[in-house]
């Protein structure tokens, strides 16, 4: 995340950095970090770090099998203070055992962090408390590498089942949308009314959300080549980069090939 003149960015050791930028050419200096609980050949830090109210929120692995999220102070860590100033809290608590592994980023709605974790479960925590607001985690049918989506008073996330999830936002209920050939890596984009949903069996699905149903999917003229990054939507426009090397423009109405760039 980039917020306040500083870049927060997270690495596969579980460090969380603060970096300085500054200057016309916008140069990088080291300003402060802070290091993750756990195994030191284990944890790690796969997704973003979100900013948020003045907070870092932080999910990520602290072994091979679980992990948990942190809420870290920008300004402390920005002024390098001491680790136990630069986390305002953890869930679960630091007594407790962690969630599953986790990979995925989070996301920060209305003060509410959701994130996934490898054993199928999606959390809701208070970003001020640590505190889950659900009475029980979301469980879905597969592992979540992706982070979820928020359209309104629900969530949209894809597991490895191949199901594209809807989450109520206040309860936690789940609903299932529709589903693919493959795993659902890659984090979805929306508009506002429809999700844009890449799948690793390499087609992008349009799913209408009033609708309740696909419009259209786009499998890359047949070659299916597995796509792992998030799309993104330029104009009215879906700009869509695949395993295989091909990045395609689309239209996001009806999921017509524009052009391609080598």
């Amino acid at each position: 995340s980039l917020a306040n003149g500083h870049l927060y960015v997270g690495s596969y050791q579980g460090f969380v950095y603060s970096l300085n930028v500054s200057g016309d050419r916008q140069t990088l200096s080291d300003v402060g970090s802070f290091e993750i609980d756990g195994d030191k050949l284990a944890k790690g830090i796969s997704g973003d770090i979100v900013y948020a109210d003045g907070a870092l929120i932080v999910a990520a692995a602290e072994n091979t099998a679980s992990g948990r999220m942190y809420v870290l102070e920008a300004d402390e860590l920005d002024a390098n203070a001491r680790q136990d100033r630069i986390e305002r809290c953890r869930y679960p608590a630091g007594h407790e055992d962690g969630v599953g592994r986790v990979w995925s980023s989070p996301i920060v709605v209305d003060g509410v962090a959701y994130f996934g974790d490898l054993e199928h479960f999606v959390h809701a925590v208070s970003i001020d408390t640590c505190l889950p607001v659900w009475d029980a985690p979301a469980e879905l049918g597969g592992g979540i590498v992706s982070a979820p989506v928020a359209v309104g008073d629900k969530l949209y996330v894809g597991s490895f089942d191949g199901i594209m999830y809807e989450i109520d936002r206040a309860s936690g209920a789940t609903r299932e949308t529709f589903s693919a050939d493959s795993w659902f890596w890659a984090t979805p984009v929306t508009d506002g009314e429809r999700i844009y949903a890449p799948n690793l069996d390499g087609v992008l699905y349009a799913y209408d959300i009033a609708a309740d149903a696909i419009v259209w999917e786009y499998d890359q003229g047949g070659s299916r080549d597995e796509i792992l990054a998030a799309p993104a939507i330029v104009d009215g426009k879906i700009l869509l980069g695949s395993d295989g090397g091909a990045v395609t423009l689309l239209d996001s109405s009806d999921g017509f090939r524009i052009t391609d760039f080598a």
